[in-house]
């Protein structure tokens, strides 16, 4: 009887370890694509100073202001780095002009611009669905930044028409991302058990790198 159910767990183990290696064989190129989209994506974060309509709708203004004064910087970007080094010399002038754009209305909240590395959960957008995990982002924080925010991806500039034209961008642009990577964002319903299980891994990569003594 013994042997029996030895044999039988021994089974079921081989079993496990037969279904663990399968999905680590479909999961791991996969996390290394979404990985690869991470790299080459800088995001736009833009925080409010409060909850309030007036706020929230002063926070609509500045990101139309940042994403008009900074679209014709990355003509020439060939890659998230490059965008980088356009945005880094500016980034006082663009505090300085939402500040005045700020004023102009009547609200002199102090506007701090950063480039700096979020987490971000799994985001969908007119043209596309981006994994979750760490990006690289340009953020806009408006007085106290105890308001909700807005979140868009500026390079590639996938959110640009959207926001300041209304427009919905046609696609992702293809010089950025590989084909493989622009099928994960165009087509998320292909792929949602994946990228729910990627949100999960880097939650938790995400939750061990905080509480790491």
């Amino acid at each position: 009887m013994h042997k029996i159910r030895f044999k039988g767990f021994r089974a079921e183990l081989a079993l496990g370890m037969a279904l663990v290696l399968c999905m680590a064989a479909v999961l791991l190129p996969f996390g290394r694509r979404c990985a690869a989209i991470r790299q080459k994506v800088l995001r736009l974060h833009v925080v409010a100073h409060s909850d309030d309509a007036v706020d929230q709708a002063l926070k609509l203004q500045v990101r139309d202001l940042v994403l008009e004064q900074t679209s014709p910087l990355f003509l020439s970007a060939a890659s998230r780095n490059d965008a980088e080094a356009a945005l880094t010399p500016i980034l006082p002038e663009l505090e300085r002009a939402a500040e005045a754009l700020l004023r102009d209305a009547g609200y002199p909240y102090r506007v701090r611009a950063q480039l700096t590395e979020m987490y971000f959960t799994t985001r969908t957008y007119d043209s596309g669905t981006l994994p979750a995990g760490n990006y690289r982002a340009l953020r806009l924080t408006i007085g106290s930044g105890q308001g909700r925010n807005w979140w868009c991806v500026m390079f590639p500039p996938m959110c640009l028409s959207a926001a300041v034209t209304g427009r919905t961008p046609e696609s992702v642009p293809g010089d950025v991302l590989s084909a493989e990577e622009q099928e994960i964002v165009t087509h998320p319903e292909d792929y949602e058990i994946r990228l729910k299980i990627v949100e999960w891994w880097t939650q938790l990569q995400s939750w061990l790198e905080k509480h790491r003594s």
